[in-house]
């Protein structure tokens, strides 16, 4: 397994075992807002920012678009508590994971593309099974073949090494 960051005047690559725990990970919260956390604009223009400049722990609040049974999830700033948004629009699950499938893994955009991507995924849609449903494939879509084994279920990510997260997308 190659990890991008190594001494390159070591032959062996000291960081190739080193387990998830023993590295500090850029993050983001509502990485979406323009400015303010409340009463702002969401944009995913600022999400690509956010992985151009390296995060890859992406923390997302998730709504239903309408308050019926038959909606879609969307991305936004609010209050789980009688499902309060509190941003001025919200952007649609669908292009939100497409504009993070097209950035976060792509030499093009990133250097730190290899590196493992962890979302996390503030549910605030009331137990809406429809929209948590779109949402399941909507990330199917987009990171299916990235997403992490069932092995790793109920395990303790932060005895993993790195090398086995390399290019994997964690869900929480």
């Amino acid at each position: 397994c190659d990890v991008t960051y190594f001494r390159p005047s070591s032959n062996e690559n000291v960081y190739k075992h080193k387990k998830l725990c023993e590295y500090q990970i850029a993050s983001a919260y509502r990485p979406y807002l323009v400015g303010y956390q409340k009463a702002d604009y969401c944009s995913i223009d600022m999400i690509q920012r956010v992985l151009y400049f390296g995060a890859r722990y992406l923390d997302l609040e998730i709504f239903n678009k309408d308050l019926k049974s038959e909606t879609i999830p969307v991305v936004t700033s609010g209050y789980k508590k009688a499902s309060m948004k509190l941003s001025l629009n919200s952007l649609n699950c669908d292009e939100v994971f497409e504009i993070i499938k097209k950035v976060a893994f792509s030499e093009e955009y990133v250097d730190n593309y290899n590196d493992p991507l962890f979302i996390f995924l503030d549910l605030k849609t009331n137990n809406n099974i429809s929209s948590l449903d779109k949402l399941h494939d909507i990330i199917i879509k987009y990171f299916g073949n990235r997403l992490l084994d069932k092995e790793y279920n109920h395990s303790n990510l932060a005895d993993v090494s790195l090398c086995k997260l390399k290019g994997k997308v964690i869900i929480m």
